[in-house]
């Protein structure tokens, strides 16, 4: 059962939990293909089933007319097994459409124009990220060190023995 609400929550996008923020821009473009992918063959495969079970089911209504001896007429049957067909066939090209499986023209247009803009890439996000924490990191490292240094020299000027004889005179 948790494999199944994993599958689910995979399928309606609800993904970003099971990666690590560091690495979700990288693995965001490949989730999404993959979720695609995913879509589509579970569309796929259902369509080629039904049709292939309605177009079956389309000439068995077909044969029994036949041999009834009534000769053709449109039964409830018959239009149910052709609506059937029809749809699974619909289906059926849409999932094997090419344009479905590889990137649209907008998807390829809108990836242009954020690079064209010059936004800066997940990779140089990244670095700056690591490059701003560095910098931080050593500043804090200073000003301890500085900190540390005045309460040593202010206990060192406390605790000297000049400061008795400074004092005395």
């Amino acid at each position: 059962m948790k494999c199944l609400i994993g599958l689910f929550s995979f399928l309606l996008g609800k993904y970003k939990s099971l990666i690590q923020p560091q690495a979700n821009f990288l693995t965001e473009g490949i989730i999404l293909k993959i979720r695609k992918m995913v879509f589509l063959f579970s569309l796929l495969v259902p369509a080629g089933l039904g049709l292939s079970l309605t177009l079956i089911k389309f000439i068995e209504e077909i044969g029994v007319q036949f041999e009834n001896g009534n000769g053709f007429y449109i039964s409830g049957h018959l239009a149910a097994s052709a609506f059937g067909l029809v749809l699974f066939a619909v289906v059926f090209v849409y999932a094997l459409d090419r344009k479905q499986w590889t990137e649209s023209d907008s998807q390829k247009a809108s990836l242009k124009s954020q690079q064209s803009l010059g936004s800066p890439s997940p990779l140089e996000v990244a670095l700056a990220a690591l490059v701003t924490d560095f910098v931080e990191e050593r500043k804090l490292h200073r000003t301890q060190n500085d900190h540390e240094r005045k309460h040593v020299q202010n206990n060192e000027s406390l605790s000297s023995p000049l400061n008795g004889v400074a004092a005395s005179k």
